[in-house]
């Protein structure tokens, strides 16, 4: 049958046809009666069905009914008899004054209105739709009723139903009272001012619609699967209460947090000695047990729960962010930075149990800070203080020891790239009487060229390892060098050189952060051989600029800080290597010694407001000793002369352990109240060990090119190095 036109009922009537789509149903006599027993669905076209109840009268269903709309009760009484007389997806709305009366277990997509639900020893069972619904009528009689669902159901009225009341999914807010029993399941929760009676907790519940009380007219259980959530006012004036009449059995978790997610202010929490005191849970048949998981310490705040007979106390102190360093606290707690951190903010002044800096912007920011996790606090440490900074100082060391091994290598009578250098002092020779060309030689006794000019491009790519709370990072160098040099003597040589740079600090582990920039580099070097040593030394200095760019990013904020600054370095460099030869192979030893030291400029960030930092000038140094073996020898590529070496090397940094000589001291530019920090970045370790090969071809009389590679260990990271170049002599 159709829906063209609503259905009139009298005293009795009794239909058993099928209904598809809409149906309007008037059962106008308060004492007439209509059952339905045909099945109501859909219409063909894909309208929804639904049932509309008007009248005084009874409208009783009992068909196997599939219908996806709506169900209003406008008025009367509507039987459910049978199992499925409602659409397990209809949305049931009863108006004041009507009645829903369930004769055998019934599922509904939702409840709504100001009537009332009979309970006739069944069931029914909501939420189906999820949709978030208000109902303020009562539930009578005696049954269970479960809510399903990921909606909000909202119970206001005062119900006198008996029986079971299951919250399997989703939330039921108890605005309202009943004297059932209700059951909080692992995926449900419950809310509310209302009554309930004996309650047991398996997932969560979270007294008031902000700070309120649950009162359960009997025992209060919760399971080792149960949350108690509660929350305090900001202000610390109140928080939400459990007023059972009954006993307390407690397990499962405890957790606290601001009403309505609001944020602790520091007035919030009372002091280590006296902390500030909320009752959360009174059990007039006494408290037994305790919760398995006590709650977690935020930024600035710990809490301690006090167990006393006949209720339960939260204790919350407000701690400043010093004390929350603990060791095990905060992952790779106990670290310099995250001490000093937690200090500096420990500084900002509060009034009236509010944080009062002078900067509105970075207190908002610091009650955030102050509200977070410990994990989180953690990260967002690493993501505000100057870390990178003083890392980077690391990449600008490293630097200077490319550069100073470049050019001694390139100064060197036998380079680790491979041929003779400084004018050709041991460079290949031309047999006067059979116009061949000798293969390189590391003979002191070699002929001696007067002039000489070389070019070197290298590129670096290298990781520093985190250890001890410090972040590690990736860096990269690209450079080129130019050099000349001259023999002012049979065994003295001198000469100069410049290069360029690009060195790149990236992938920081702890935070969000890139530095690079373009940095210079001049130097003047020199050889002296005696017999079979060799001397050389290295004076250079480097000068450069750079741009930073820190990504800010936890809670709320997402900010991007960017700098911009300047550098300068000095380099020292000796080293004494030893020429022998067995057989076709030659022996190098070699020392060496190089100290290292760099500035860096002060700036001020932009871009991130209060968080911007004020880097003040910094510096760092490092004292390298080394000990190594050249291994060589000369060979022919058809005619053309080729020698191949291989370098080992052990290298120690007697500054890498010094954290002075890593170290920038910064401060909040808008916030210069607070003081400063002094942070430490990671260095590369102190021991470091190099191996690396090398070739060298003679392509003209008076021309060679040389290529190399070098693989670094270090104790905090690896490095590798490609390197290709040219040199002429004359």
């Amino acid at each position: 049958m159709g829906p063209e036109h609503p259905l009139q009922a009298g005293s009795a009537d009794n239909l058993s046809g099928d209904f598809r789509g809409p149906l309007t149903v008037n059962v106008a006599d308060a004492g007439g009666q209509l059952n339905l027993t045909g099945a109501i669905s859909d219409a063909s076209d894909g309208t929804a069905g639904q049932v509309v109840k008007n009248g005084a009268g009874i409208l009783a269903l009992s068909g196997n009914n599939t219908y996806s709309g709506a169900t209003t009760i406008n008025a009367g009484i509507l039987q459910a008899n049978g199992g499925n007389a409602i659409g397990d997806k209809s949305a049931v709305t009863i108006a004041g004054g009507a009645l829903l009366q369930v004769g055998a277990s019934e599922t509904i997509g939702s409840l709504a209105g100001a009537g009332d639900v009979l309970l006739q020893n069944t069931a029914l069972t909501t939420g189906k739709d999820n949709t978030s619904t208000t109902f303020s009528g009562a539930m009578i009689g005696s049954g269970s009723f479960e809510k399903y669902g990921t909606g909000t159901l909202t119970l206001t009225g005062a119900s006198t139903a008996t029986g079971d009341l299951i919250v399997q999914e989703g939330a039921l807010n108890m605005a309202g009272s009943t004297p059932m029993h209700v059951a909080v399941s692992s995926g449900g929760s419950l809310a509310g001012n209302g009554t309930v009676g004996r309650l047991t907790n398996y997932g969560i519940v979270a007294p008031g619609n902000s700070v309120g009380t649950l009162n359960v007219n009997g025992a209060y259980l919760q399971a080792s699967t149960g949350t108690y959530q509660a929350e305090i006012r900001p202000d610390g004036s109140a928080a939400d209460l459990i007023a059972a009449t009954g006993a307390a059995v407690l397990g499962g978790r405890l957790t606290v947090q601001g009403e309505n997610g609001a944020l602790l202010t520091p007035g919030a929490g009372g002091t280590a000695a006296s902390p500030r005191l909320y009752t959360i849970l009174t059990a007039g048949g006494g408290v037994s047990d305790r919760f398995a998981s006590p709650p977690t310490a935020l930024g600035a705040f710990t809490f301690n729960t006090i167990y006393n007979p006949n209720n339960v106390q939260l204790g919350v102190t407000y701690t400043g962010f010093s004390a929350i360093q603990a060791p095990g606290v905060i992952p790779g707690t106990g670290t310099t930075n995250q001490k000093t951190k937690a200090k500096f903010l420990d500084s900002a002044p509060i009034v009236s149990g509010n944080y009062s800096s002078g900067n509105s912007d970075f207190d908002r920011i610091l009650l955030e800070i102050a509200n977070e996790t410990p994990a989180q606090l953690a990260a967002t440490y690493n993501a505000i203080i100057a870390e990178p900074y003083a890392a980077f100082m690391t990449v600008l060391l490293n630097q200077n020891d490319f550069y100073a091994n470049n050019v001694m290598d390139r100064a060197q009578a036998c380079s680790l790239r491979g041929r003779a250098t400084l004018g050709g002092a041991f460079a290949p020779q031309e047999d006067s009487a059979s116009g061949r060309r000798e293969s390189s030689s590391c003979d002191p006794a070699a002929k001696h060229r007067r002039y000489g000019g070389w070019v070197d491009a290298t590129w670096v790519r290298g990781s520093v390892d985190g250890s001890d709370g410090l972040s590690g990072y990736d860096y990269r160098m690209a450079g080129l060098l130019l050099g000349a040099d001259a023999a002012v003597s049979s065994n003295v040589a001198v000469g100069v050189a410049a290069g360029f740079g690009k060195p790149r600090l990236d992938n920081y582990d702890l935070a969000s952060a890139t530095i690079d920039g373009n940095s210079y580099f001049l130097s003047a070097y020199g050889t002296v051989t005696s017999n079979q040593w060799e001397f050389a030394g290295l004076l250079g200095y480097t000068f450069g600029n750079y741009d930073s760019q820190r990504y800010i990013n936890f809670g709320s904020i997402n900010r991007q800080a960017k700098g911009d600054f300047d550098g300068q370095g000095m380099i020292a460099s000796l080293k004494a290597a030893y020429f022998q030869q067995f057989g076709g192979f030659e022996v190098i030893p070699e020392i060496g010694l190089t100290y290292s030291k760099i500035w860096q400029d002060g700036f001020t960030e932009s871009g991130a407001g209060s968080l911007n930092l004020k880097v003040d000038d910094a510096d760092a140094h490092s004292l390298v000793t080394s000990v190594g073996v050249r291994l060589g020898t000369s060979l022919e590529l058809g005619t053309t002369p080729l020698r191949v070496q291989g370098l080992l090397r052990y290298d120690y940094d007697w500054n890498a352990g010094d954290d002075n000589a890593h170290r920038v001291t910064a401060s909040l530019a808008e916030v210069p109240a607070l003081g400063t920090m002094s942070i430490i970045g990671q260095n590369r370790g102190a021991n470091g060990f190099t191996v690396g090969g090398a070739a060298t071809a003679l392509v003209t009389k008076n021309i060679d090119v040389f290529a190399g590679a070098t693989y670094r260990w270090n104790d905090n990271g690896n490095e590798y190095t490609l390197g290709a170049g040219a040199r002429g002599w004359w």
